[in-house]
């Protein structure tokens, strides 16, 4: 399987890790499973998506867009760590053309500081 979801704070953060080459219909799966994870959550839920291992996915914005699940109430922020430009590029529109906060960066540990700025009560 090219993704796998669990709780990286359990509860509150789910950690999505992508690996290999995606297709669509894995990529509506994750969201499908992400919304599970959501709703199952304390709100807000928050997401990292690590990226860093994926090598493709279906980068046409219209063919993401019949993917979206929308924002569920329940959702927090979500983070984007890789080191790729392109998918962060890319990320970040769809994010944006979906209506979702979500930023990117290139390593976990930048990932858990953008989460404790935003949500303060994740500091331990």
């Amino acid at each position: 399987m090219p993704y796998n979801i669990e709780w990286y704070i359990p509860d509150r953060v789910m950690l999505i890790h992508l690996r290999g080459a995606m297709t669509l219909e894995e990529l509506a799966a994750m969201a499908d499973q992400s919304v599970t994870f959501i709703k199952s959550g304390l709100p807000p839920v928050h997401a990292i998506v690590d990226q860093r291992n994926l090598i493709s996915y279906p980068y046409r914005l219209n063919n993401l867009l019949t993917i979206n699940r929308g924002k569920q109430a329940e959702s927090g922020f979500t983070v984007m760590v890789s080191e790729s430009q392109v998918a962060r590029f890319v990320t970040n529109a769809f994010f944006q053309l979906i209506g979702m906060e979500m930023r990117s960066c290139t390593s976990f540990d930048e990932a858990m500081n953008i989460l404790q700025r935003v949500d303060p009560t994740l500091h331990s």
